[in-house]
């Protein structure tokens, strides 16, 4: 009977499909051929139809959910991770993770922007402009006319137009105004295409830009050190503030607050402080010699400070000068016991990478912070008298590559070997590379090991934006020339990802599986997992049937001066010039101040 009725409807719609088409193909007027369809055909239809639909139904319900898997990448977490790194300065891996934006997102509007933000990085900050041009290119070639590529091409236009390549720089702003005539910066577009109308003797070819060079002067650092939704500070003294942008509702003139704790939060898009609306931004100053620290950490700070609203988050910035600011940060990052002339050595580096970032920070609210993520800084009281000689022996000196200063990375322990920068990372420093440091495992043996489980695994991927079930296995993909892990593919048991073009790290599909594989570069695997028990890539993968097993050597990303070598070095009578000889090859030490 049931069989019956279904016979019965599907004629009657399939009746209903057939006058249609009749109709539609006569309206259009449609060969002679294609308009004699046989009347028959409604009648057989409706005898296959009935067995036909449910098979197809359940296909479809089937496959809706593979569907969902297969395209539901969020990049939400991994964009405001990279927001995050580029604020706290740590450029090489910002770029990095846009780089895992624009691979495994399937939406243009996310591949054009991710390209974009890695233009602006290579091109703002790491002076690299042929890898900016590149990288604008590909986003353009991505969606020519997307909103988010508007500072794409103006910044293309700038750069094509420092190198002397007038022709295309023209073109480029031309091109940015035309798809973008309400864009924000027009009125300079519109100066630098007459600029280089009225300009003569500037010939294509001609390098037009600058490096940032040395004032001469000692410089000083902006560091975050605290930043909270509801942000304590004890202070040792009264506190002045003074507002430096000020809210419509909030109340004229500075304040006075009292010594002992007092609180800051948002409200709105205004600071509250002491009772009081202030400014979006104020400045705290202290008498010299006085304290304050922030929340529950043990470090104490001196000097002016800006809190300043980002959100729904106070960041608290201090302000003071670069050689202060190394007097916290070396005992931090090295031990105070190891040798003067690997604490002389780490000093310049930590020096260098600093003076790096305040060179190119200059719109930004804060130049570095002081977590791990970048390099710490301990604060005023820590330090040992020998800390303190170190920073002041050493006092303005800086390593420099090609009349630049250079971005020094450094970690714990190489495991005996040093890897080139674009291995870990995306961005490529020229000054890194493949080199044995066995001085390192003679210092200090630094193996470990330990295992977790798939669905840990799996949580850390949904952190990340994936929207997989679970990981049913794990496996290194390549290894790079140090010996460490270059790629990682782990197997979920959905799909999780659409294949994408993009270079690695990629996802695409394995043939010998029945779901999607991600594969990610070794370092960004290694920090999704947790730095602290993965200390570094160079190891090895063991999947145990529903467990991941992870032993190594080593500490940290392997790239620039490993502490521990450093220290092996000093202990075998080496000077802070030959272990940073060692550590960046082909750099020169230099006195900046």
């Amino acid at each position: 009977m049931f069989l019956s009725m279904s016979q019965n409807i599907c004629q009657t719609i399939c009746q209903n499909i057939y006058q249609s088409i009749r109709q539609i193909i006569y309206q259009n007027r449609l060969c002679a051929r294609a308009r004699n369809l046989p009347p028959f055909l409604p009648y057989i239809l409706s005898l296959v139809l009935p067995f036909a639909l449910p098979l197809v139904l359940l296909t479809v319900l089937l496959y809706i959910p593979s569907l969902a898997y297969a395209y539901s990448f969020d990049p939400a977490p991994l964009k405001a991770r990279a927001t995050r790194l580029l604020d706290s300065g740590e450029l090489l891996e910002c770029v990095d993770v846009w780089n895992m934006v624009r691979t495994y997102s399937p939406r243009p509007e996310d591949r054009a922007e991710a390209l974009v933000r890695m233009g602006d990085v290579y091109s703002l900050f790491l002076d690299q402009p042929d890898e900016a041009l590149a990288a604008y290119g590909a986003a353009m070639k991505v969606h020519p006319a997307l909103p988010v590529l508007e500072n794409g091409y103006f910044n293309a236009g700038m750069i094509l137009y420092e190198q002397g390549r007038v022709d295309e720089a023209r073109e480029t702003f031309r091109t940015y105004l035309l798809r973008y005539p309400h864009a924000s910066r027009r009125e300079t577009a519109l100066f630098m295409l007459d600029r280089m109308a009225s300009e003569s003797g500037f010939t294509q070819g001609t390098e037009r830009g600058s490096t940032p060079q040395f004032s001469g002067k000692e410089p000083v650092v902006r560091v975050a050190v605290a930043r909270a939704s509801d942000l304590v500070f004890r202070s040792s003294s009264t506190v002045n503030v003074q507002i430096r942008e000020q809210a419509s509702n909030a109340r004229q003139g500075g304040l006075v607050l009292p010594a002992g704790e007092n609180r800051c939060y948002v409200r709105g898009s205004s600071l509250v402080l002491g009772g009081r609306t202030m400014g979006k931004s104020v400045t705290l100053t202290i008498p010299a010699g006085q304290r304050m620290a922030f929340d529950a950490s043990p470090a104490v700070y001196g000097g002016t400070f800006l809190l300043l609203a980002e959100g729904d988050q106070v960041v608290a910035v201090n302000h003071l000068r670069m050689e202060e600011y190394l007097q916290g940060v070396v005992p931090a990052e090295m031990p105070a016991s190891f040798s003067s002339a690997a604490l002389q050595a780490q000093a310049v580096a930590a020096r260098s990478y600093a003076l790096y970032l305040t060179m190119r920070s200059a719109g930004k609210a804060y130049d570095v912070a002081a977590d791990t993520g970048f390099q710490v800084y301990g604060g005023m009281d820590a330090g040992t008298a020998k800390t303190r000689a170190a920073v002041s022996s050493t006092r303005g000196r800086v390593l420099q590559f090609d009349g630049r200063v250079v971005l020094s990375y450094f970690h714990a322990h190489s495991g005996g070997m040093l890897e080139d920068d674009r291995q870990v990372w995306t961005a490529d420093m020229p000054y890194y590379r493949v080199q044995h440091d066995e001085i390192s495992n003679r210092t200090r043996d630094m193996r470990w090991r330990f295992s977790l489980t798939g669905e840990e695994i799996a949580a850390r991927l949904r952190e990340y934006g994936f929207s997989i079930a679970g990981v049913t296995s794990v496996r290194i993909g390549q290894r790079t020339a140090s010996g460490r892990i270059g790629t990682v593919v782990v197997e979920t048991d959905r799909r999780s990802v659409p294949p994408s073009e993009s270079p690695l790290p990629k996802s695409s599909l394995d043939g010998a599986s029945s779901g999607r594989i991600v594969e990610m570069k070794g370092n960004a695997f290694r920090l999704m997992l947790g730095a602290e028990r993965m200390r570094s890539t160079l190891c090895d993968l063991e999947w145990q049937g529903s467990s991941l097993a992870i032993s190594g050597a080593g500490y940290g990303h392997g790239v620039g001066m490993s502490q521990w070598g450093a220290q092996g070095m000093a202990l075998g009578g080496a000077s802070c010039e030959q272990i940073l000889e060692h550590y960046y090859p082909d750099t020169r030490l230099v006195r900046a101040y």
